[in-house]
């Protein structure tokens, strides 16, 4: 097990996708602000992680 919880994926070197959205802010013609959320799960669960369960 890894520091947060988790074993090794099964197999390294395994490709994975993962979706994400970006939001970006502009303010007098610049970058002012970056904001994105990525899927998380979606990605532990293609890896083979198990997800921690409310005990």
């Amino acid at each position: 097990m890894n520091k947060i919880g988790f074993g090794e994926p099964d197999e390294p070197g395994a490709a994975f996708e993962v979706e994400q959205i970006w939001f970006f802010t502009v303010a007098d013609g610049r970058i002012s602000e970056i904001r994105a959320v990525s899927d998380r799960l979606g990605m532990f669960l293609q890896l083979g992680w198990d997800w921690p369960v409310a005990g």
